[in-house]
């Protein structure tokens, strides 16, 4: 065998010794000697070595705040808007109440907030309504939200008409709906008692 092809083949068993990793630059060395003997055949002798130094191409240390919770408001990864990560792009509309708990007896006037995402231009809208279901007042707002898409929080304050029953029930319901056809597209709600 010639020793050209020897040197070849022992370089390239070297280098697949060294494991293939590609974050590293091997290096290796080939030493091929050959001693001809009497009746012309050339034995080959080789030795060849490879050292592997150097660094990964790329690294990455993980933050300990993901981008997905970077920039959430304080209790948001528990709230219920849990499923829809922070920052990111919502999988699916929805909106929900995250204060205050359904149930609730308010006196005068009840601060209501929640987040929201996937509405066309973070439109929601907050109503009272009374046990028969009619609606005693309306209000629209948007939701303030990152970038588009994502989700977002919104905040209003309900002002409790008089004249209800005391004792009666009531809901409080927060929407919003297509722009296409006006269907409901998410929506969530609280039970309350008018005082």
């Amino acid at each position: 065998m010639p020793a050209a092809v020897l040197a070849f083949l022992v370089l390239t068993l070297a280098l697949v010794a060294c494991g293939g990793d590609e974050s590293s630059t091997p290096t290796a060395t080939a030493t091929v000697s050959s001693t001809p003997a009497p009746s012309s055949t050339v034995t080959a002798t080789g030795t060849a070595s490879a050292t592997a130094t150097g660094t990964p191409f790329a690294t990455s240390t993980p933050s300990p705040t993901s981008t997905a919770t970077s920039g959430a408001p304080a209790g948001y990864a528990t709230s219920c808007a849990a499923g829809y990560p922070w920052g990111q792009t919502v999988t699916g509309p929805f909106v929900c109440i995250q204060f205050p708990n359904s149930g609730i007896t308010p006196t005068g006037s009840v601060p209501v907030s929640g987040y929201a995402g996937g509405s066309f231009e973070n439109n929601v809208v907050v109503a009272l309504r009374d046990q028969n279901n009619a609606t005693l007042l309306q209000q629209s707002l948007t939701y303030t939200a990152p970038d588009v898409g994502k989700p977002g929080t919104w905040q209003t304050t309900v002002a409790l008409p008089p004249g209800q029953p005391s004792g009666s029930p009531g809901r409080i319901i927060v929407y919003f709906t297509s722009p296409r056809d006006g269907q409901v597209v998410a929506l969530d709600s609280i039970e309350l008692r008018f005082p």
